[in-house]
């Protein structure tokens, strides 16, 4: 389920989480990208599952390292089991973190936070887009559970800037759904 993918020659080293068997392609899987710098900050890599990966590294900082968790969750329409068996997976990611680890947890939530944050005023701000899905609803509860910040919300963002992929209506342009993915967020 893990492999490590380098050229001697290469800029970076690829570090992987996903589908091994023999012969497959390598899909539906997460990774890391690290340089050579960041490779050496490496204390620690770790394959959960074909959507969770987490790397440990060490900072500047003596008494902190730095905990990233790259995800790729079930999309809305996924099977309940499998969006429940993600967040435990997910869960303990987090649960693994010490009190000397600063935590990042991104990638893509499959999520739409929306820009009503009532009740979720702790994790989240005003500065998405849209209303929330059930997907985004399950990532802001996460958030709450865990005190983590969805610092994409919480920061004004031109309206180009907000979403990062738009759906395509399928008879006209003008049904337009802009779909915002990509979130980080800190532990608070």
């Amino acid at each position: 389920m893990d492999t490590v993918w380098h050229d001697q020659t290469a800029l970076w080293r690829t570090y992987y989480s996903g589908h091994m068997e023999e012969n497959a392609p390598h899909s539906d899987g997460v990774a890391f990208m690290l340089s050579r710098t960041a490779e050496g900050a490496l204390l620690d890599w770790e394959p959960l599952s074909s959507r969770i990966i987490t790397a440990t590294f060490c900072t500047d900082q003596k008494r902190f390292n730095l905990l990233v968790i790259q995800c790729y969750a079930p999309t809305n329409e996924a099977e309940e089991e499998t969006k429940t068996e993600f967040y435990e997976q997910l869960q303990e990611a987090v649960r693994k973190a010490t009190a000397r680890d600063i935590v990042i947890m991104m990638g893509d939530f499959n999520a739409k936070i929306g820009s009503n944050n009532k009740g979720y005023e702790l994790v989240m701000g005003k500065q998405a887009t849209g209303s929330m899905n059930e997907n985004g609803e399950k990532l802001a509860d996460f958030c709450l559970d865990n005190d983590l910040v969805i610092g994409g919300s919480i920061f004004p963002h031109k309206t180009i800037h907000k979403n990062t992929w738009v759906k395509m209506g399928i008879t006209r342009p003008c049904n337009r759904k802009p779909n915002r993915f990509r979130m980080l967020f800190k532990e608070i």
